[in-house]
């Protein structure tokens, strides 16, 4: 048995740390607060991502960084050498000074973006490079930082807990000790004594550690910190030890967490075992604890809650509401990590539900736009969907992931488009075949131009998601991928007047506990250990013989 001294009623604050984009919301959070409600506990919710850029895109914190980036440049000039790194922050330093139109910009920037001015024809062109410019200027008031809509990069690595512990108090470098002293620490309640942070990518890291640091010195009421998240569940997942981190938070929930923080929470205020808190890992007696590991039945989740998320407006002008049909996924891709940092089969709401979800939020937070982000989101029950949704004659627009299947005929997409369906991103990877076969997609070529064709017949807009540098794939082979999906851009542009299809690829990477990394022989892959200090990687340098490097 393991109960906890000293229990107290708990007061939760969930946080949701900057790194992430600040377009809409993150469904993490509103489900564990929806969760919870339906528990009787109540809690707070704050996205401070989208609070971040909200205090960054802003007229004096710019000129403040202006200032910064004039006077390092300054510094520079008077130099007769510049060694590699200076010359980097040189151009940075002109970067920003080119930027200062956006002082006098952001403001009405900020504003626009947040109101239907930005549909407007040639409006939005505008706006967007006026905060791309106010990016880059942001970014040059502090050493070595790199703020993107879609990260944010340090000049510490992510991927070593030695430089994540020295950038936690470098306020040279690290933005965010001034930041959440300024617009934080001050509106934390007395009563609330339970903090919770949600990290979901590595750009989220820093930001976490360095509030639950700042807490631990500034906020006394607060005696409890967890962590959780997907990336949380990754790195900790060969921890047979207390790491480090624990001195900073003292407890981790892996995988999924709406039975483990309501568990918890009742093991904190003495109602509950703390070895009966699933996907829980904590120190006690300097020993690390790991309990059982559980997935809850998906009808069993609760009606997401983003009450709290009205704080500060995302940067759009309309509310766009993330949604799931499904947990896990149903594909076993040779490059993915799905399978082994989710818990649990996939497993699948029925269309009532996912409909009552829809129809629910989309009364009370007025909005009838939605994106599911499902790892997979099943044809089949896209079709189901739609059905529903033209046969309540709903105005609700969509979005969601899927795969390219056979599914996709002229029809089967006329179908989506009159349900609400307006963009469809797909995990194309490759367009050829013997590429395919190796990533394990089971996905043949020949659906794939009919399916994105007959979506440009529908009206349907797509996004084409590929990767370059698959294990063995050749230069031809990826050229092939490449010119396929230029092609389409154009196609979709000029024959079916539709501005709106994208693509998006990077360089393949090879991650931590995806197939390819249990079995690298079978991808003529040899996989590089990461260097002793480097000991977060979650994805690892490799030597190929054959292929692209």
């Amino acid at each position: 048995m393991l109960h906890l001294p000293n229990p107290e009623t708990i007061k939760p604050l969930l946080i949701f740390p900057p790194g992430w984009t600040p377009f809409g919301p993150y469904l993490a959070l509103p489900a564990l607060k929806g969760y919870l409600d339906v528990k009787g506990i109540s809690s707070e919710v704050w996205d401070l991502n989208v609070d971040f850029f909200d205090y960054i895109f802003d007229s004096s914190f710019l000129e403040k960084a202006y200032q910064k980036a004039l006077t390092r440049f300054q510094d520079f000039d008077k130099k007769k050498v510049l060694d590699e790194n200076e010359q980097k922050s040189y151009k940075g330093c002109i970067r920003a000074l080119l930027s200062k139109n956006v002082l006098k910009d952001i403001d009405g920037s900020k504003q626009t973006i947040r109101s239907k001015e930005y549909y407007q024809k040639g409006v939005s062109e505008k706006i967007n490079q006026t905060l791309f410019s106010a990016l880059q200027l942001a970014s040059s008031a502090y050493e070595g930082l790199e703020i993107r809509f879609n990260c944010i990069r340090l000049k510490y690595k992510i991927n070593s807990t030695k430089q994540i512990l020295q950038s936690l108090e470098d306020e040279n470098a690290n933005p965010f000790p001034e930041y959440f002293r300024r617009r934080v620490l001050p509106q934390i309640k007395k009563e609330t004594n339970f903090l919770g942070l949600s990290v979901t990518s590595s750009s989220q890291l820093i930001p976490a550690l360095t509030l639950a640091i700042l807490v631990r010195k500034n906020c006394p009421q607060i005696r409890h910190i967890v962590v959780g998240g997907n990336l949380i569940t990754r790195l900790s997942k060969d921890w047979i030890k207390p790491h480090p981190f624990f001195k900073i938070f003292d407890f981790l929930i892996c995988y999924e967490g709406e039975d483990s923080l309501h568990k918890l929470i009742l093991a904190l205020e003495g109602k509950e075992d703390l070895s009966r808190v699933p996907n829980l890992c904590f120190v006690q007696e300097e020993k690390l604890f790991r309990t059982e590991v559980s997935a809850l039945n998906v009808e069993d989740l609760a009606l997401p809650n983003f009450d709290d998320y009205a704080r500060v407006p995302y940067l759009l002008p309309d509310l766009v509401l993330p949604i799931y049909s499904s947990k896990s996924c149903f594909a076993k891709c040779a490059f993915c990590t799905i399978p082994f940092a989710t818990y649990g089969n996939y497993r699948v709401l029925s269309v009532d539900r996912i409909y009552e979800i829809m129809e629910t939020m989309s009364k009370k937070y007025r909005t009838t736009y939605f994106s599911f982000v499902d790892e997979t989101f099943a044809p089949p029950i896209m079709k189901k969907l739609a059905d529903k949704i033209k046969q309540n004659g709903s105005p609700f627009e969509w979005y969601g992931e899927t795969r390219f299947t056979p599914h996709f005929t002229e029809e089967f997409c006329s179908n989506l488009y009159q349900g609400g369906c307006r963009k469809i991103q797909f995990g194309l990877e490759s367009y050829n075949q013997r590429v395919l076969n190796l990533m394990k997609k089971d996905t043949k070529v020949q659906w794939i131009e009919p399916a994105i064709i007959n979506c440009f017949k529908a009206g349907i807009a797509v996004h084409m998601f590929f990767m370059v540098g698959f294990p063995t794939e050749t230069h031809e082979e990826a050229m092939e991928t490449i010119q396929f999906t230029k092609r389409m851009l154009k196609v979709s542009k000029i024959n079916y007047g539709n501005p709106y299809t994208t693509r998006g690829w990077d360089t393949f990477g090879l991650d931590k506990y995806s197939a390819i990394w249990f079995c690298p022989d079978q991808f003529s892959v040899k996989i590089i250990s990461p260097k002793k200090d480097d000991d977060l990687t979650l994805q690892l340098e490799y030597e190929t013989q054959i292929g692209l490097t």
